[in-house]
């Protein structure tokens, strides 16, 4: 059974995307560090530590890292969100139900001030925003491998047997991957996250 009409996402373009595209350089010039991409951050890609690239490949590639250094993120606060004129805000689709009240896990009190800095900025972030909801769920963080960081998880098992899903179906991950097969790579860069790029619509926020 399909969605309804207003509860889908529309993806629309309000301009022409290839209208005011940077035009590429035929000779580049060198990296100029800017207020998101540092001297220091560009430095940590070492994309010019093993003689792969040309020079002039190296700096057409710091050229475009910083015309479009605000796509990139370093931390929780530099993550932005798509903009409403290209994607609708999202309304969860629910079945009637009562809200819910899950009990949280016990913050270990080593933890409370990482917890608190992570809370802090994710709301910051506009990630998180105060409300007095009627609902509640379990909220914990687990250590981030090969690091002393957290990560916030949110148990969202209740919200799912209550939520009316979509028919679709994610691609397969190998299916992708093939297509990369055989090919050279010069460096890497974490996927910060998949989620929390689309606004919730305000029928789904429960704020009071």
């Amino acid at each position: 059974m399909a969605h309804p009409e207003h509860l889908k996402i529309r993806r629309q373009f309000p301009s022409d995307p290839l209208e005011n595209l940077p035009t590429l350089p035929f000779h580049p010039p060198p990296f100029r560090p800017g207020p998101r991409l540092t001297q220091e951050r560009y430095d940590a890609l070492s994309i010019h530590s093993n003689g792969f690239l040309w020079p002039d490949e190296i700096r057409l590639y710091g050229y475009i890292m910083e015309v479009h250094q605000y796509a990139f993120a370093w931390k929780e606060t530099e993550i932005g969100r798509f903009r409403k004129e290209y994607f609708d805000p999202v309304i969860f689709p629910m079945v009637p139900h009562t809200p819910w009240k899950a009990k949280h896990i016990p913050t270990p009190p080593g933890l409370v001030d990482k917890v608190v800095k992570i809370l802090r900025d994710k709301c910051a972030a506009g990630t998180y925003e105060p409300s007095q909801s009627s609902y509640r769920s379990t909220w914990f963080t687990v250590a981030k491998p090969h690091s002393d960081d957290l990560r916030a998880v949110v148990d969202l098992q209740p919200m799912n047997t209550h939520m009316i899903g979509a028919a679709g179906v994610p691609p397969f991950a190998e299916h992708v991957i093939d297509t990369y097969g055989g090919l050279g790579g010069f460096t890497v860069l974490d996927l910060y996250r998949g989620f929390e790029q689309h606004k919730l619509a305000l029928e789904s926020r429960d704020l009071t």
